[in-house]
């Protein structure tokens, strides 16, 4: 009964999920058949729809990094169908990858999320929802 109560609590729970996927020239190759990139793709969507059924209040943002740049493919939402069809969508990008310029794009897709807290320290910071509370920003 425990591991049942435990087991809802946690597919309960928002989770926030920055995926960055590498979209540089090297991608191109042909190691893995077709390229890099298609495979990449194929598990990266099985990936997605076995998250969702475990994860069903989640939230998925797909990131595309080459040319020394960062791009987005798809912001936060909970369609795993949206999600794999603009990342079928997504094309290879020139030149060398930028870890930095996805981290800091990703960090800024926070701005605007949510935060949740049970034990917020001041009333008149945060909105009470039944046991969960929303910090006010």
């Amino acid at each position: 009964m425990d591991k049942m109560k435990a087991n809802s609590e946690t597919k309960s729970m928002i989770r926030y999920l920055s995926i960055i996927i590498d979209h540089s020239s090297s991608m191109k190759n042909t190691d893995m058949k077709p390229t890099r990139l298609a495979v990449t793709k194929v598990h990266l969507m099985k990936f997605i729809a076995n998250y969702f059924d475990q994860n069903p209040l989640s939230l998925v943002s797909l990131l595309a990094t080459g040319n020394g740049r960062a791009n987005l493919i798809s912001d936060y939402f909970s369609s795993p169908n949206d999600h794999c069809d603009k990342l079928k969508e997504a094309e290879i990008q020139e030149g060398d990858p930028s870890i930095q310029n996805a981290l800091e794009l990703s960090m800024a897709q926070f701005k605007d999320c949510l935060l949740y807290t049970s034990d917020a320290a001041d009333d008149m910071q945060c909105v009470d929802l039944g046991g969960r509370r929303i910090i006010k920003k």
